[in-house]
Order: C-alpha cells, then structure tokens, then sequence
C-alpha cells in the first residue's frame, strides 16, 4: 500500500516534466505518435492521479475484514537519539527525544479516508519532541535548542507474510526553531537534529497474540565522522469497539439468572482485554435437544460431541454456554482452540472449562456448578 500511494505521488511530482517533454516534441513526432486519450494539463494531470489515489483507498476499504475494521491502537513510542562526532567533527554531540502517545489511533493506512481532501492527520495523537545539539568550532562553543508539542501519526502497523513479524510506522511533530548560526550570525530555521520518523522494524510477534506490540530496540550506526546511538522503546495495545451480536444476547437471556450477568461481563472483558469476539452459539437447552445431541455418533450418524444425556447437561439448566471465537468475516471459527488467556478470564469470573475435563474435553464449553 505504502509503495502504491509513494510512486503514485513521485508521478505528481514529476508532472511539470512531464508536461516538458510533450512540449520538445516536433511536429513529426506528434504525426507518428498514436493518439491516446489522457489529460493534457497538468491540473487535469493531478485529478486523475487523485482519481487513481481514490480508488486505491475504495479498493483498500472493499478488502478489509468488515469485523476487524474499527480496531484501534492506544499507548506509547518514545525515541531517545545521541550522536558523538568524530575526527573532522569531533567536539560535535546532539540528543533528541521524542515521546508519542496514542488513544483510539486508526493506522492512516488501514482506514477509510477522505478521499476528497486526504486528510491524513486524524490519528487522535499526541508528540512531545525535545532536542539538543552542541558542538565547538575553532573553540567557540555552539549550541541549539528546540521543543514542539503538536500532532502525532500512526501510519501502520503492518504484519508480514507468516505474521511472524511487524513493524510500525510511526512520526513526531518536526521540532523546529529560528536561531542565529553560529558561524556566520545569521538567524534562520534550524532543527536541531530533532528525529521525526519515529519507526519500529520488522519486529517479532509476541507468543500470546498479535494485540500487545511491545519492546526496546537499540542501535549503534556509525557514520564514518561520528556514531549515532537510538533507542525506541514502544508498548501498544490494541482496543476493539464494543462488541454487539444479537446472536448472543439471544442466548444469554435463556440462562439461568445467576449466570447471565456473568456470562456478558465474560464476553465484555475478552473483547476489551484481548481484542477477541466470542459468540455464545449454545446456551439452554432442553432435555430432548439434550437426548438429540446425545444420540449423534451413537444411534445416529455423527461424531460424539457429549457424554451427558437429557436431564445431565447443566445446558439442561441454563447454566452453561458453549462459545466460538468470531472471525473478521463474521463468521464462527469451528476449529479453533479457545485460547488460553480466554480461558484464564472466564476462570476469573467464576466459570469451569470443558477443557480441563479428563473423561471427554469439551473446549468450546464452560459452566457454573
């Protein structure tokens, strides 16, 4: 996405070329040149560009897992960056920090923008960058100071093939000042060696789930008069909008009383906690629904999905449910595993897991005694 949405913008770039070299042609070139409907100003030039650019996002938004599009990130990415100079530019040192902080961010690249204005602004964060250069010219000693608190992006962040790896992309607010040069005295626009690409390499996943990005990287590049030292330290969360399945609720409201409040707050916490939808897809059940599952892989055909007949299921009672995590296409997921940290939560509230059954596992299950 990111290379598409770069060349298409170099081409913009390059458009007063472009609109050159059709004015060198010769007459006899025009002659022998084909005729080819394209736009032959430069402003009809951006707006079919503009038009490409658009379609890319439409196109982006039509892919994307409708469950999954309203995910956002919360938490931090703070960069601390030094260079000590060396030979020609030793006596040369500069540090720059820059602290970004995100609540409710929508990668740039992972939502649906406005395609009329491209607003690429909008990723409800906040930049504090800070930095400090000194260096000593002929022994005069010279230093530079600036600070910005403005705007902070989230572009992406982006898993790769295998989803054994990420990286976030990432920027501060530019951290400018007007001061006087050193040397010549004369005041202008200085940054101070501030950074503002503030970005997270191809990083590996952590072994829970891919809802918690955190870690520290640093790096020592040398660059031949001097080396620089950066170090990001970032932890991001991923928080998800309230989780609404009327599918669910249906089958909460048959259970028994003493369960229903606990089985919604179960559902509630792992949306909000681990970012995961679980559909309650069996909640009450009678005791001839009870006998009817009992009879598969026995006097029906079927596989054995319980040992428990009519009357011995605390479905029968209304105080069990069997849940399914919910992919981004809406859909349940049949073969997967309710993972462990669900698990751990529906524990937490009070709830026993088929799982942990040694007779026959029932891994969607759990219960209240």
């Amino acid at each position: 996405m990111r290379i598409i949405l770069f060349m298409l913008f170099i081409s913009i770039l390059n458009l007063p070329v472009l609109s050159q070299k059709r004015q060198t042609k010769s007459p006899s070139q025009k002659q022998t040149q084909p005729k080819i409907n394209q736009p032959q100003t430069q402003a009809e030039q951006i707006k079919e560009l503009e038009k490409q650019i658009a379609k890319v996002f439409k196109d982006n938004k039509k892919n994307a897992p409708k469950a999954c599009e309203k995910n956002a990130w919360k938490g931090t990415i703070n960069l601390v960056e030094r260079f000590t100079g060396e030979g020609t530019f030793a006596g040369m040192s500069s540090v720059a920090y820059s602290d970004l902080s995100f609540t409710g961010a929508v990668p740039t690249l992972n939502r649906d923008i406005d395609s009329t204005n491209f607003d690429f602004t909008d990723d409800k964060g906040t930049g504090t960058v800070k930095a400090h250069s000194e260096w000593t010219i002929a022994g005069k000693k010279c230093e530079c100071n600036c600070a910005a608190t403005d705007k902070a992006q989230l572009y992406e962040v982006l898993f790769h093939p295998g989803d054994t790896t990420y990286t976030i992309y990432s920027m501060a607010p530019p951290c400018k000042t007007m001061a006087a040069d050193c040397i010549t005295g004369e005041v202008g626009e200085s940054f101070c060696g501030a950074v503002v690409d503030v970005d997270v390499i191809e990083q590996p996943v952590g072994k829970t789930n891919h809802d918690v990005l955190s870690g520290t990287l640093t790096k020592v590049s040398d660059m031949g008069q001097g080396k620089v030292t950066r170090t990001i330290t970032w932890n991001l969360k991923k928080t998800c909008s309230p989780w609404k399945d009327s599918y669910s609720e249906k089958r909460i409201n048959s259970l028994d009383v003493k369960v229903k409040d606990l089985v919604s707050k179960f559902i509630k916490r792992v949306n909000e906690e681990l970012c995961i939808q679980l559909r309650v897809a069996q909640g009450l059940r009678t005791k001839a629904e009870q006998d009817e599952l009992y009879a598969l892989g026995r006097t029906k055909p079927g596989k054995i999905v319980t040992n428990a007949k009519g009357g011995q299921s605390n479905h029968n009672s209304g105080l069990a449910i069997d849940v399914y995590i919910v992919k981004c296409d809406a859909t349940i997921d049949l073969n997967k595993r309710i993972p462990q940290e669900v698990v751990d939560i529906a524990k937490q509230e009070g709830f026993e897991w088929g799982g942990d059954w040694k007779k026959f596992k029932d891994y969607p299950h759990f219960e209240m005694k």
